[in-house]
């Protein structure tokens, strides 16, 4: 049996070579008589396609029966799964065994209760051990209040400036300025000439002329400008302005 594609081949080559034929029969003006291969050429092709027809048609035939059946055979398989689904009312819970699968879940409900009336146990234990904290920070306080103390027995305790640093205070008048409290260059450049002058005379000395610029020197010793200081008492002739 021959395939589809060779009785294909087979059709159009018979029928080009009838058609290639009878046309030169036709030019050459040939008679009837020599017109016999491609008739045959021709009947040939004809045969050929007809069998493709054919083959076509069962084609057909046979698809269309195969789709019927594969569009029956599902409605069948549909109608036996719902029958199966309606005849199965067994299925479904009755309302006792939802009941009895319900009351464990009331059950289980009970011990969270428990759990949240025993929560303020804890928070009150939290407060008992929370109130000692209360009683530490005190001794802080009084450690901060107490700061303050040494501050002031180091400023009882610091030394006296060295005031021979001014021009015209010797260790005489320094001592003299000792007795009457003047033993800072801040207190010095704080006084007057008469606080000044007082001091000397309580010591049984005289008044010396530098004295006039002692609190002026001691105001740049006090801050520290030692080179102000310094270009004050070059301008100075013995703690005396000249």
């Amino acid at each position: 049996m021959l395939d589809r594609q060779t009785k294909m081949f087979i059709g159009v080559i018979a029928l080009v070579a009838s058609t290639f034929l009878m046309v030169n029969h036709l030019v050459a003006q040939d008679p009837i008589e020599n017109w016999w291969l491609a008739g045959l050429l021709f009947v040939l092709a004809a045969v050929m396609f007809t069998l493709l027809w054919l083959e076509g048609q069962e084609d057909q035939a046979s698809t269309a029966l195969t789709i019927t059946d594969e569009e029956v055979i599902p409605k069948a398989q549909e109608w036996i799964i719902s029958k199966d689904v309606v005849a199965s009312p067994e299925s479904k819970p009755s309302p006792e065994l939802e009941q009895e699968v319900s009351e464990p879940e009331v059950t289980t409900t009970q011990p969270e209760a428990e759990i949240v009336e025993t929560e303020p146990a804890t928070t009150e234990t939290e407060q008992e051990v929370s109130e000692p904290e209360v009683t530490t920070t005190q001794p802080e306080a009084e450690a901060v209040e107490t700061e303050p103390t040494p501050t002031e027995t180091e400023s009882e305790v610091s030394e006296p400036d060295d005031l021979t640093k001014i021009e015209g205070v010797g260790p005489k008048y320094r001592d003299a300025l000792v007795a009457a409290g003047i033993t800072t260059f801040a207190a010095l450049a704080a006084a007057s000439l008469e606080d000044i002058q007082a001091a000397a005379a309580a010591a049984g000395m005289r008044n010396a002329a530098s004295m006039e610029t002692w609190a002026e020197q001691a105001a740049y010793a006090a801050k520290g400008d030692w080179d102000g200081l310094a270009e004050l008492q070059e301008k100075l002739q013995g703690g005396r302005r000249t």
